[in-house]
C-alpha cells in the first residue's frame, strides 16, 4: 500500500519541521505532526505556519509522549510512514542506558505494533566503532546507532539519515562570533586542517527525507544516506563566508577544553566528556576521511537515489540571509 499520511515525530524542531515544509510543499501526502504538548505556544506557532494545511486537514497535529507506549501507539494509528528526529539527550537511567535509546526503541516498538510500512530515520553512525573502541562516551552518537539498528530488526522498511555538521550551530557564539570591530571570528574547535561536512538541519533533512519517501520503500529500504555538503576546513568556510557577505571573517579555533567549559557555561548540560570524544574522533580522522558524518562503504548515493544534494554553505547564506551575530 502507498503511503498516504507521514507522521513526523520532532515536528517543531529544525529537522522534523523541514521535513514537514518539505512534505506539504513538493509531495502529495498528508502529515500528522506528533508532539509532546500540542497546545504550546512553540507548536501553535508552528500550526499558524501552516495555516492553509491545517484548515485544509492535510496537517494535523497530535499529541505523543516518547516516553508513554500507549500514547504513542494512539498518535501513531493510522499512518503509513514515520520520520524521527530525536533530540539530544547524554542521560542515562539508574542501569546506564541512555534515555534517547529507551525512547527510540519505544517508537520503534508503537510503530511495529500501529504497522508502519516506512520509518525513515535522522541518524548517526557509533563514534566507538569508527575508531575501534578508543572513544567511547559520544552517547547520543551511539544511541543513535543502536536505535537504527534495532529498527532495522523490527521494522519492515527502514532508511536512515545520517548528518553531519550544522550550519545553524553557527549562530551559537561557541561556533562564530561577531568582533567590536564588525569583522566575524568562525571558532568552532577543531584544528584548521580538518575538514568537516555541513548541512542545513532544517532544509536538508527536510529535503532528503521528503525524496526518500516519494521514491518509497521498495527503492530506499536497508539504505543509508549521508546529508552533507562537500568538506570545508575551518579556513575554507570563513573565506567562503567573506565571499558571500563581504564581511571581514576569520577561523581562530577555541583551545577544547575552553570550549567544552563554555558549552556547560552557555547550556547547563554537564557533556564534557561526550563532546569531548566527538571533537577528538573527528579531529584525528584520518587524512582523507570526513568524520563529521562517518565513513563507511554502504552509504547509498544520495543523487543517484534521490536527485537531491546537501547545501553548500554559499547555498544556505543566499536562502536563509544568516549573517554570524544575527538571529536566524
Amino acid at each position: 500500500m502507498s503511503v498516504k499520511t507521514i507522521a513526523v515525530v520532532g515536528a517543531t524542531g529544525n529537522q522534523g519541521s523541514g521535513v514537514v515544509s518539505a512534505l506539504l510543499s513538493s509531495t502529495s501526502f498528508s502529515v500528522r505532526a506528533i508532539s509532546s504538548n500540542p497546545t504550546s505556544a512553540k507548536a501553535q506557532g508552528f500550526l499558524d505556519k501552516h495555516r492553509a494545511h491545517a484548515h485544509s486537514g492535510r496537517l494535523t497535529i497530535v499529541k505523543g509522549d516518547l516516553n508513554i507506549p500507549q500514547e504513542l501507539c494512539d498518535a501513531l494509528s493510522g499512518t503509513q510512514g514515520l520520520f524521527a528526529a530525536l533530540p539530544f539527550m547524554v542521560e542515562k537511567d539508574e542501569l546506564g542506558t541512555p534515555l534517547e535509546l529507551k525512547q527510540g526503541q519505544t517508537l520503534v516498538d508503537a510503530a511495529k505494533a500501529v504497522g508502519i510500512e516506512h520509518f525513515v530515520y535522522s541518524g548517526l553512525p557509533s563514534i566507538a566503532e569508527l575508531s575501534d573502541g578508543k572513544y567511547t562516551a559520544a552517547t547520543h552518537w551511539e544511541a543513535k546507532n543502536r536505535i537504527a539498528q534495532y529498527a532495522e530488526t523490527h521494522l519492515k522498511a527502514v532508511s536512515v539519515l545520517n548528518t553531519g555538521a550544522f550550519y545553524s550551530d553557527l549562530q551559537w557564539s561557541l561556533f562564530a562570533r561577531r568582533e567590536c570591530d564588525n569583522s566575524v571570528t568562525f571558532c568552532f574547535p577543531y584544528p584548521p586542517d580538518v575538514p568537516l561536512q555541513w548541512l542545513d538541519d532544517r532544509y536538508d533533512v527536510g529535503t532528503f527525507a521528503a525524496a526518500v519517501f516519494t521514491r518509497g520503500p521498495d527503492a530506499t529500504a536497508g539504505k543509508v544516506y549521508k546529508v552533507v555538503s562537500a568538506p570545508l576546513t575551518g579556513p575554507e568556510l570563513a573565506l567562503e563566508y567573506h565571499n558571500a557577505t563581504g564581511e571581514a571573517a576569520k577561523f581562530v579555533p577555541l583551545p577544547l577544553e575552553k570550549a567544552l567549559d563554555l558549552f556547560v557555561e552557555t547550556t547547563g548540560n554537564n557533556a564534557k566528556q561526550e563532546l569531548g570524544d566527538m571533537i577528538k574522533f573527528v579531529s584525528t580522522f584520518p587524512p582523507g576521511e570526513h568524520a563529521s558524518s562517518g565513513s563507511t562503504p554502504q552509504y547509498a548515493d544520495a543523487w543517484d537515489d534521490l536527485g537531491v544534494r546537501a547545501s553548500s554553505f554559499m547555498q544556505y547564506l543566499e536562502r536563509t540571509g544568516f549573517r554570524v551575530g544575527g538571529s536566524l
